[in-house]
């Protein structure tokens, strides 16, 4: 740890020592001086250690956000966006024949209101993995799509996501969506520095690894990796499917 952060543990440390903060978020403990976002379980388990005693905090609860695709539905002008609080009863407008799971919301919020009985979920990154695979209505339905940016992140995404055992069939995330929409990608990261190309055997590597992708997904995979142009293409920049 750093000098500043090695006496912010230490002053935490002392305040848990003197104060009962079981059952808060990490968020919620009231560390004086601190910035919310620093304790996370890492050095709450060391804090633990140092103080020789179980400190038991508990999880934010984890929202899902979704919106009704179901034209009938629109039509009827009913609610087109709701949300979900895992562990809670979910009151669904209706039982969903398809399910979209998108890794952006600007995607979710966008998504044309054209398939019959669909939801589009915003998976939000990674933590689509992380939790949907516990949410009945998802994991119970037999028509499971999922769409995210074509880059390492998005396709580790993706076969993490069949992993968990959700049957999730790919969409505008073949090698034929990459050689189209290359010209609208980019190989700069969001500070604006250069991506570079991943060396060939390291790219084989990465790929091999993901063992849950189709080959023509691996195909575009090693295309953003070193074959192609652009290093990402943001599903943002690719147009909605015109069928589902």
């Amino acid at each position: 740890l750093c000098d500043t952060d090695f006496g912010l543990l230490c002053d935490a440390a002392h305040y848990m020592s003197y104060h009962d903060v079981n059952g808060l978020t990490p968020r919620q403990v009231p560390l004086p001086g601190f910035s919310a976002k620093w304790l996370n379980m890492t050095r709450l388990s060391v804090i633990c250690a140092i103080i020789g005693n179980n400190v038991t905090l508990i999880k934010r609860p984890t929202q899902i956000d979704f919106a009704y695709l179901d034209p009938d539905h629109a039509a009827a002008h009913k609610r087109h966006f709701d949300s979900y609080v895992i562990g809670d009863e979910p009151s669904l407008a209706y039982i969903p024949e398809t399910i979209i799971i998108v890794e952006n919301v600007d995607n979710m919020r966008a998504f044309p209101q054209t398939v019959k009985h669909g939801i589009c979920v915003f998976g939000h990154g990674y933590t689509a993995v992380a939790t949907l695979s516990s949410v009945d209505w998802i994991r119970d339905c037999d028509n499971v799509l999922y769409w995210g940016d074509m880059d390492k992140d998005g396709y580790a995404i993706l076969d993490s996501l069949r992993a968990t055992g959700i049957d999730a069939k790919s969409i505008n995330m073949g090698s034929s969506t990459y050689r189209i929409y290359a010209k609208y990608g980019t190989s700069l990261d969001k500070s604006s520095r250069q991506m570079a190309r991943t060396p060939k055997k390291d790219a084989e590597n990465i790929v091999n690894q993901m063992q849950n992708l189709t080959e023509d997904e691996k195909e575009a995979l090693s295309l953003c990796l070193h074959k192609g142009s652009a290093r990402r293409i943001e599903q943002e920049r690719i147009p909605f499917p015109e069928e589902i």
